[in-house]
C-alpha cells in the first residue's frame, strides 16, 4: 500500500471483505468509527488459551495478507460475560498510509 491513496470508501470494502460475519452476530461486524478507527471482534465460548493480543496480531496479518493493508493496534481488550456465547475479544485499528 505503499504511496498509494485510498479512500475510505475502499478500506471499508477490503476489511468487510477480509473480516465478514455472518448477518446473524451483526455485533461481531467490523465497527468504522468517525476517528478514522476500526473495531473488530472476535467472538467465543471458551478462549483456550487465546488472548486480545493474539487477536489483534491475527488481525494486523489477516489485513496486510488478504486486505493489502498496513494498520497499527491502538487499543485491545477481552469482554468476558457470564454467558460465554456473548463473550468476544476486541481490538481498535487504524490503518497506516494516506486515506483520503
Amino acid at each position: 500500500m505503499t504511496g498509494t491513496k485510498l479512500t475510505k470508501a475502499e478500506v471499508k470494502r477490503r476489511v468487510q471483505a477480509t473480516f465478514y460475519v455472518d448477518p446473524d452476530h451483526k455485533e461481531l461486524n467490523p465497527k468504522f468509527k468517525r476517528d478514522g478507527t476500526i473495531e473488530l471482534r472476535e467472538g467465543y465460548f471458551y478462549p483456550h488459551g487465546r488472548t486480545p493480543e493474539t487477536w489483534a496480531k491475527k488481525v494486523l496479518a489477516d489485513l496486510r495478507e488478504f486486505a493489502n493493508l498496513e494498520a497499527e493496534v491502538v487499543q485491545t481488550g477481552d469482554r468476558y460475560a457470564n454467558w460465554p456465547k456473548q463473550s468476544y475479544f476486541w481490538v481498535v485499528v487504524r490503518v497506516t498510509g494516506e486515506v483520503v
